[in-house]
Order: structure tokens, then sequence, then C-alpha cells
């Protein structure tokens, strides 16, 4: 049966949708319905993850590089683990009691310390 269009659809850029034509399963015309070809949303969905991947992949810290965080303050990097979205930092925290802790960065909210290493 023909679906009602989306709203969401007009949130598109133009060109990404097509209307198209198809027959019922007893040769009736559904009328034009609104989709996007797989072949447009799997290039656009490869690109997004290329571009996603790509600056995930670019390191944003270094070994000795000063961070501060959120709730533990700051603190030093001494080393990095993993890559994209699974790099994990070991950081020294300045206050004893904290001491140092393994952060998922993607999760961590570091901020680079404007002290310098």
């Amino acid at each position: 049966m023909p679906g009602m269009r989306s709203r969401f659809l007009d949130a598109l850029p133009p060109g990404v949708v097509q209307d198209r034509r198809s027959s019922g399963v007893f040769g009736g015309d559904l009328g034009a319905r609104p989709r996007a070809p797989a072949q447009t949303w799997a290039a656009a969905a490869q690109r997004q993850n290329a571009v996603e991947q790509e600056s995930q992949l670019a390191p944003r810290y270094v070994k000795g590089e000063r961070v501060s965080h959120r709730k533990f303050g700051a603190g030093t990097i001494r080393g990095l683990a993993g890559q994209g979205r699974e790099l994990r930092v070991l950081v020294d925290f300045d206050d004893s009691e904290i001491g140092s802790k393994q952060l998922l960065v993607a999760y961590a909210g570091l901020e680079r310390d404007g002290e310098g290493a």
C-alpha cells in the first residue's frame, strides 16, 4: 500500500530524493512516492563515514601534552592507545588523590591546557 510522504523529506538537500512511480502487485498505479535511491544514500553515508573516520584518525593528542578534564582537573598525557573512536589516553592528573586515569577520548571531554608541557 502506498505510504504518506514523510515530512522529514523536506529537510533533505535537493537531488537526494527522486519521485518514482511503480505499479502494484495487481497492476494498479501506486502513484509517485519519493524515494532516495540506495546508491545515493550509500554514497552519502560512505562519504560521511570517511570524513568522520579521517577526523577521528588524525592525532589529536600527543604524549606529554597538558590537558584539562572538567571533573579531574589538569593533567599530563602519559600514553595513547587505539585509534579512531576507540582512542584512549592515559592521563596523570595533578591531584594525587585522583592519580592516573585511562579515558576514552570520544567521551572524555578533554581540553588542551594552555600551560604547555
